[in-house]
């Protein structure tokens, strides 16, 4: 057992969250990404609008496709809610999100969502997954240019580290733990920089 932690025999589950987000690259070169969230209650409940909600039952249950292209703006979306806490009262935010259609995805799209629609036009947990899908459309654009790039050479050998561009780096510099400035993930991807040894 973890010090601090109960053994998991030990604890009594209440809520359920599954998150599933994959990424596709289309025929046209486009990318799609499609989200789903759903929680399940882990004993009987019961609200005044939607009635009794039997243990097991999806107390949120909603998905997203989202349509980019390479420059990360927002072609198409279509979001659905198939189960939430007040029903019907719900669901119509779902199509609130076709206002995001031409918006690109940057630094601060969670807040661009909030001020496009509305504190009170959203739905919390779409919005929750938009910025997860977001950064699963960054990865997915990535994989899709080594695929690329292995599939452009004699071998199956991925990306070399000269291959990686100095502008590529500074995009992601600082921006967690592995890829401080000075530390050894960015002198392994960038040797001629002049970032310190601190390999751990």
């Amino acid at each position: 057992m973890i010090e601090n932690f109960y053994n998991i025999s030990e604890l009594r589950p209440l809520n359920d969250r599954k998150i599933s987000i994959l990424g596709y690259v289309r025929p046209d070169g486009d990318y799609e990404i499609h989200g789903e969230i759903i929680d399940y209650r882990q004993y009987n409940t019961e609200n005044k609008i939607r009635g009794a909600i039997p243990m097991g039952d999806k107390m949120h249950h909603m998905q997203v496709i989202l349509h980019a292209d390479r420059h990360m703006k927002i072609i198409n979306i279509d979001a659905q809610t198939f189960a939430a806490p007040f029903a019907q009262y719900c669901s119509p935010a779902a199509d609130n999100y076709k206002a995001l259609i031409g918006l690109k995805i940057a630094s601060g799209f969670k807040q661009k969502i909030i001020e496009i629609l509305g504190k009170n036009k959203q739905c919390t947990h779409i919005s929750e997954l938009l910025p997860q899908m977001a950064t699963c459309l960054f990865q997915t654009m990535h994989a899709d240019k080594q695929v690329k790039d292995q599939e452009n050479q004699d071998t199956n050998k991925t990306k070399t580290n000269e291959d990686i561009s100095p502008g590529a780096v500074n995009n992601i510099k600082n921006s967690c733990y592995g890829f401080q400035d000075g530390g050894y993930v960015l002198k392994a991807l960038l040797p001629n920089t002049n970032n310190e040894d601190n390999q751990p």
